[in-house]
Formats: C-alpha cells, sequence, structure tokens
C-alpha cells in the first residue's frame, strides 16, 4: 500500500482561509497507518436493516494529507482540542473516496477523543458504489477510511522546534491544523493486501458463518487469527478468500527467499503482528527501502545538528559521535532524539558500585523511596518528552516493558520499607564504597553527597508531577496553549484582520495585506514553593516531606492555571486595542443583565456569530459555555436535551443543542479569585455566563519552552554548617487575554 502521495508544493493561503485536508491515512513511510480502517457490518435480513460501519478515522499523528488536491510536502497533525463536528457528528456524510457526488451513507455519531477521531454510521444510500463497498465487506476486503477535515486555523512548526499536540510532543517542520471542523467520512479503496480486508461480524443468508465441521488446517487457521479474525465466525467464502491469500504469500516467501516484514494493524488499531510485504517487485521494494533509509538517515543528521556535542557508545564499547552510532545501529529518530535529550539532562556523580552492584543500585533505591512516597511509578504521566524535560531519572522515563523499567520495579520493592536514613545509607555505600558507622557519620556522608540530594529530589519531582497531572483543569479546550523562550514580553495581534482579498487587475501586484499594531503583549511568571530536609528530619524519618508536601505542591501548581484564567475572566481587564474593558456594551461583548434561558443565550449567540472586524463578518460559532456550579445542571438541560417541554404550539425541538455547547462549570466564578501574584480579588457570581468560541484567540496560556509545561523541581546542598538539602519547586506560567471578541458575558439576574 502506497504509504504517501507524490510530493507537491502546497498551494498558499491566508491565515483566516479554510483548507480542505483529506486525512486519508497516508503518513510518514516509517510509520504504520493501517490502523485507519473500517470495519463494516452486513445487516440482516429485514425491511428496515442497513448495513453499518465503525471506524477509527484519525489517529491523532502525523501524516501527509491532500490540500484541496494537493499533496502536502510537510507533515500535518490535526489538534483534537480544536476540532468540532459538523451536525454534531449526526447525519454527516459518508462519501465514496471524498467524491461529494458519490455519498453512500451517513454517520451516526462522530467521537473526538484526546487521541483519536472515531466514527459510526449507516450505508444509506441505494448506488452501485454502496454495493461495491457492502459486497467487498463481505468478502473479507478491509476498506482504508478517510475523514474530510476543514482547517480553519494552522501553526507551522520549523525545523528543530517543538510542539505539544495530543498529549504527544512533536518536532518540525510540520504543520498543525489547531482549529477546523469535520465535514463528511470517507471509505477509500487503498490497500487490497490480506492484512488489509475488512471484518463482517454481523452476515446473513449465502453469508451465515461456517456449519460446525467445516475444516480449517492449523497453518490457515494461524494465518487468519494473525489477521485478527475469528475462523468460527467466517463463512465459507471469506475461509476461501484466506486461503488464496495465504497461498499468495507462501509462493512470495518461497520466491524472495526471507520476507521483509513491516507492522500490520489488527482492526481495532492496535500493532500487533507481522505481515509479509505484499509487493512482488523487487525493484520498487529496493526504492521504498532506500527512500525510507534515505529519511531515517536525514531525520537523524537534523537531531544531531539540534543537539552538538552528544556521543553515544558503539558496539565496541567506544564512544562515538551520536549520528555515527544512531545511523550504523538502525535507530529510529525518535530513540536518537530520546537519547540526545537523556544525555544533555544535569548528572549527578558517577555511581561506583560495590558487589550489591546487581540489585543495590540508585534505579532501585529510587524507585523505592518514589513507591513508599505513593508515586505510581507506571503511570503514563512519567511517558513522555516533558517528563524527560522535567528531569524524572531514566529508569522512570523508560517504557514500563522495558528491561531497565522492568529490573528498577523489581528491585524497589525491596526498598520500598526503607527509612530515609536507610535508604540515605545505600547511596553512601553506592557513591564511597564504604557503610559509614554512626548516624553522625552517615549524615555528614550522606549530604556531603549530590547523590542523596539527587535521590530525595527525583522522588519530590516526581511525586509533584504526579499531583500535577491529576488536578482537574476546567480551563483545558476553550483556552490557547504556548510556549515561549524567556520571561520577556512578547507581542499577540488579536482579530485585526486582513480583511477580504483585493482584485488584482491586469498587471497590477496584490496589495501587502495590513495588521493592526495594536496587541496584547504576554509574558510568563516564575511561581515557586521551598523547603528543605535536614539531619533531624532524616533522622525522624518524616515521610511527608516526601509524599504530603510534593503533593500539596502538585495541587497548588494545578490549580495555578485555572486560577489565572478564571481571574482574568472576573476580572474584566482593561485590553491594549481598544483602552477600554474586554467585556463592554460598547463592543457588544457584554449583554443586559438576564437570567439565563433560552432567550438570553440565544441572544448571546445571535451577538457572538455577528461579531465583525470592520467591515469583515467573523461569524464565529459558539463552542463553550462557562458557569460557576449554580448554574451548571439548567446548562447541562438546556444545551444538551434534544427536546424541549413546550405547550405554546411551538413545537418541542431544542434549538439550542444543535450548537454542540461545551458546558462547563467551575467554582471558581462562583467564589471569585485572588490572582496568585498580586493576591488582588476578583470577585465571583453566582449568576453571570460567559460563552467562547475556539474559532478565533480569547486566553491564551503561557509556559517557558523547554520546560514540558510542568512544574519543576531542584535539589541543593545546605551549606554554612548545615547538613541537608534545599528542595524547590518551579512554575513558569502566564496568562493573558490576547482577544475579547470571542467571548460573550451577561451577568445574570
Amino acid at each position: 500500500m502506497s504509504k504517501c502521495q507524490p510530493e507537491t508544493q502546497m498551494p498558499e493561503a491566508s491565515e483566516a482561509s479554510p483548507l480542505l485536508i483529506e486525512c486519508q491515512g497516508f503518513v510518514d513511510s516509517d510509520r504504520d497507518c493501517d490502523d485507519l480502517v473500517a470495519t463494516i457490518e452486513a445487516a440482516d435480513d429485514g425491511d428496515d436493516a442497513k448495513p453499518t460501519f465503525r471506524a477509527r478515522v484519525y489517529s491523532g499523528d502525523r501524516m501527509r494529507p491532500r490540500f484541496n488536491g494537493y499533496a502536502s510536502p510537510t507533515p500535518v497533525v490535526i489538534d483534537l482540542q480544536g476540532v468540532r463536528v459538523d451536525r454534531r457528528g449526526s447525519k454527516l456524510p459518508v462519501l465514496y473516496a471524498h467524491e461529494r457526488g458519490t455519498p453512500i451513507g451517513h454517520t451516526s455519531r462522530v467521537d473526538v477523543g484526546t487521541s483519536a477521531i472515531t466514527a459510526e454510521g449507516v450505508l444509506s444510500v441505494p448506488s452501485e458504489r454502496q454495493r461495491e463497498v457492502i459486497g467487498a465487506a463481505k468478502n473479507g476486503y478491509r476498506w482504508a477510511v478517510s475523514v474530510g477535515f476543514e482547517a480553519t486555523e494552522r501553526e507551522f512548526i520549523t525545523a528543530g522546534e517543538t510542539a505539544m499536540v495530543n498529549g504527544r510532543t512533536m518536532r518540525g517542520p510540520l504543520y498543525i491544523a489547531r482549529k477546523g471542523t469535520v465535514k463528511e467520512i470517507s471509505l477509500l479503496s487503498i490497500g487490497a493486501e490480506a492484512s488489509a480486508a475488512a471484518t463482517v461480524s454481523a452476515a446473513s443468508g449465502d453469508n451465515a458463518p461456517p456449519a460446525p465441521g467445516l475444516t480449517v488446517d492449523k497453518d490457515l487457521r494461524d494465518y487468519i487469527e494473525a489477521q485478527g479474525f475469528d475462523v468460527d465466525q467466517l463463512n465459507k467464502d471469506q475461509v476461501e478468500f484466506f486461503e488464496a491469500s495465504f497461498a499468495q504469500s507462501k509462493k512470495a516467501d518461497e520466491q524472495d527467499g526471507a520476507p521483509e516484514t513491516r507492522q500490520a494493524a489488527t482492526p481495532g488499531g492496535t500493532d500487533s503482528i507481522e505481515a509479509t510485504d505484499p509487493d512482488p517487485d523487487p525493484l520498487i521494494a529496493e526504492r521504498k527501502r532506500r527512500a525510507d533509509e534515505a529519511r531515517r538517515v536525514h531525520a537523524i543528521d537534523q537531531i544531531c545538528a539540534e543537539y552538538k556535542g552528544v556521543t553515544a557508545k558503539a558496539e565496541d564499547g567506544t564512544e562515538q559521535p551520536l549520528d555515527v552510532v544512531a545511523i550504523e545501529a538502525g535507530w529510529t529518530p525518535d530513540q536518537t532524539e530520546l537519547h540526545a535529550m537523556r544525555a544533555r539532562r544535569p548528572r549527578s556523580p558517577a555511581i561506583h558500585t560495590s558487589g550489591k552492584a546487581k540489585t543495590h543500585t540508585l534505579d532501585s533505591i529510587q524507585c523505592g523511596l518514589m513507591l513508599r512516597a505513593g508515586v505510581k511509578i507506571d503511570s503514563s504521566v512519567f511517558r513522555g518528552f516533558d517528563s524527560i524535560e522535567a528531569g524524572m531519572p531514566e529508569f522512570l522515563t523508560s517504557d514500563v516493558n522495558s528491561e531497565r523499567f522492568q529490573k528498577a520495579a523489581e528491585q524497589g520493592r525491596k526498598f520500598r520499607g526503607a527509612s530515609m536514613i536507610e535508604a540515605a545509607a545505600q547511596v553512601v555505600e553506592l557513591e564511597t564504597g564504604d557503610r559509614p558507622v554512626g548516624k553522625r557519620d552517615l549524615i555528614e556522608a550522606a549530604f556531603s553527597s549530590n547523590a542523596v540530594a539527587n535521590l530525595f529530589g527525583t522522588t519530590v519531582g516526581a511525586r509533584t508531577l504526579q499531583t500535577f497531572r491529576e488536578v482537574p483543569d476546567t480551563t483545558a479546550g476553550w483556552t490557547r496553549r504556548t510556549t515561549v523562550p524567556d520571561f520577556l514580553e512578547h507581542d499577540r495581534v488579536g482579530l485585526d484582520a486582513m480583511g477580504g482579498l483585493k482584485r488584482v487587475r491586469r498587471g497590477d501586484e496584490a496589495e501587502h495585506a495590513k495588521r493592526s499594531s495594536k496587541g496584547e503583549k504576554v509574558q510568563v511568571a516564575r511561581y515557586g514553593l521551598q523547603y528543605t530536609i535536614d539531619e533531624q528530619d532524616l533522622i525522624d524519618d518524616r515521610l511527608n516531606l516526601l509524599d504530603a508536601t510534593p503533593r500539596q505542591m502538585g495541587q497548588a501548581a494545578g490549580r495555578l492555571i485555572p486560577e489565572l484564567v478564571y481571574w482574568l475572566l472576573l476580572s474584566n481587564p482593561t485590553m491594549a486595542r481598544t483602552g477600554a474593558a474586554a467585556f463592554t456594551s460598547g463592543e457588544g461583548t457584554l449583554l443586559t443583565a438576564a437570567a439565563f434561558g433560552k432567550a438570553s443565550l440565544s441572544a448571546m449567540i445571535s451577538s457572538l456569530m455577528k461579531q465583525k472586524d470592520g467591515n469583515v463578518t467573523l461569524n464565529l460559532t459558539p463552542t463553550h459555555i462557562i458557569t460557576g456550579t449554580e448554574l451548571a445542571d439548567e446548562v447541562v438541560q438546556l444545551t444538551g436535551s434534544a427536546m424541549l417541554s413546550n405547550d405554546s404550539g411551538a413545537g418541542a425541538r431544542n434549538p439550542m443543542a444543535r450548537y454542540g455547547l461545551a458546558p462547563v462549570a467551575d467554582a471558581r466564578i462562583s467564589n471569585g479569585v485572588n490572582h496568585p501574584d498580586t493576591g488582588v480579588l476578583a470577585g465571583g457570581s453566582t449568576t453571570a455566563f460567559y460563552i467562547a468560541s475556539t474559532d478565533g484567540d480569547g486566553i491564551e496560556v503561557q509556559t517557558l519552552d523547554q520546560t514540558g509545561g510542568v512544574p519543576m523541581t531542584r535539589t541543593t546542598n545546605l551549606t554554612q554548617g548545615k547538613w541537608g538539602i534545599h528542595i524547590d519547586t518551579k512554575f513558569d506560567v502566564g496568562a493573558k487575554m490576547v482577544e475579547n471578541r470571542t467571548f460573550r458575558r451577561n451577568a445574570g439576574a
């Protein structure tokens, strides 16, 4: 199956204009895309029964899609936080190969999750294409699936820069489609190899499951089950289909010798099996292999150009330049980058091991202390570049199935019951090769060692990071998250748009776009807490310094972003563009106070959608409604109910439901918020309600680059005659309302 379309120049477009992205499952050639397939269920006999399908239509990863018919030379990622779905996912067109004149059905639901887009639907439109899709599916064909996505806002990440999207850190060059709308779902006839055959899980008539006793030999049964199918649920025709495919693959193996393998995906989207390359042309296969290798080497060269001077251990035990080792050893770009990042992290002094080296290691002692402090070492919180940037130990950021993590976890359980002073003694013995006799000598040796500071510091950092991730953040989804390189002010431009396109007459040049010079300035600030662990704490085994205290620090850091964001909403800040308050009747952002209900909400939505920028109508779509806890139930009832009780004769269908507003309820709106820096109180309201649109900028949250957007923990030894370590946790973050016209506020009544 072709992995990507031929690369051509992507058409240019203004930042405000939408581009249709046809995400057809074409991804980078070093990644598999067979998880983007449709499972089609044939209907049972009956007048009203229709075939249905279900599929994961986008996996959240980078891809090389088509823009308005042009294949993108640069990978693209759709930011799932900014995805909206036409018609709320119901009755969305299902097309054949994105041909708008060839509908074959409609969706019953489209779900946008944190890591993927999934869809279900009905093949409801009788046509030759529909019958082709159903017939092929019954015969075992596995249709590919695609999503037509209209991107309204794009961000370009240059080479060497990184961005967090869909819970993953991705490195440029790439485009991020930050906002847009799912317009349609398509089934595609790409990839006809056996590993891409579709499941028919509900058949009738001559496609009924085989009668008991249908003979399938062991090799064929193993082959079919390796594709993810239950042999006992297949009918005779389907078994014959797989039998022919199996015979073809065996013939290819005999001709090619040891066949090349690749990862193939099971129908659920989980990569789990090895399938032979179906390409019978050795010349084409060799070209593909060389192209893949060239892409791998080029990516490694780019990584090593950024991380200059990093080395790695070669097979002969010598230290060699990272690019030499990575290319020779067959490392992937991700493996290379992970090694480079870890090599750049500050390291503690070398540990000299004694005869207990196999079980008494710094990894195992750290792991044991973490377990005692309540750290969930197998949590996904620690598997990502942000954890590496936060300084977590290498065993903790390794895959849970890796040998290093498994050894640390197994050996760490032996130290789970160790006291703080016992753990310190173990580290001193690792550091010096000798175990001091007596508490005084032990304490002096322990706090003279950076290894002990590292031991306690990583435990505190892990506990803080875990708790930080567990704190609910109700601002996620309707605020924009960005990074800045330093603590200086950085300019942001709001909705002041370029206006419409101007006619270019023969022989003339297009006018230069103009932006307003008035914009907001964003800036991060440092927030932090600190405390010490001294010799008395060590002797008294004060576990709360490794459990309760960092847990409270993580909770405080987790509350910081919501406090900054809701303070902006409640304080009604002055906008640099106008010199006036963000919510004011003059700009239409503040509506006449009225009790929450259908009429007041409808007026707010209408006002937002009619928002203009000069002569340009922006037609902003409301996406979120934000209130205190008192209105939470009413909001859910009004926005989520399909029908309303109505005896006036106006009909019972709820018009508010069509907007798909996401309800956001937070007690800070009711109680008010003190600014984390100044302490100034922004008073709350039990009646106020807001709506927001993610079609444009609103409130932006900034974190410092290369911090992973998480709190960082640092440990240092005490000085001036004091025995102990100093621990501080810092979080570099800021928030600013960069555009107010994407919001509406009603004070309520």
